[in-house]
């Protein structure tokens, strides 16, 4: 027999964690701004600005794609933990009904 077990507070605290990494991406910024026409060699200046544009919008994507798993992280860390609180409370009502007394 398979044993599936999950801590729904582990799944819930991923999913903070990846909603402050993707704040992070958000914030950071142009990291290669003030750099335009101070290498001092066009090939050089436009190959720098390429890279920068396409990583900032490489850098959007990626935070919006943390976005996404951290909405699925919280959503199933949320799932969880409802499920987890029915099935406590059904065993707590069984055990009440039995004269078990919980």
């Amino acid at each position: 027999m398979t044993t599936f077990s999950v801590d729904p507070n582990a799944v819930l605290d991923m999913a903070a964690r990846l909603l402050g990494l993707r704040d992070e991406f958000d914030n950071a910024g142009d990291a290669f701004e003030g750099y335009d026409g101070a290498v001092g060699f066009p090939p050089l200046n436009d190959a720098l600005e390429s890279f920068a544009t396409n990583w900032s919008d490489k850098r959007r994507k990626i935070g919006e794609l943390i976005g996404e798993v951290a909405g699925a992280a919280q959503a199933a860390g949320d799932a969880y933990g409802e499920c987890e609180g029915e099935l406590a409370g059904s065993f707590d009502d069984a055990a009440t009904a039995t004269g078990s007394g919980g």
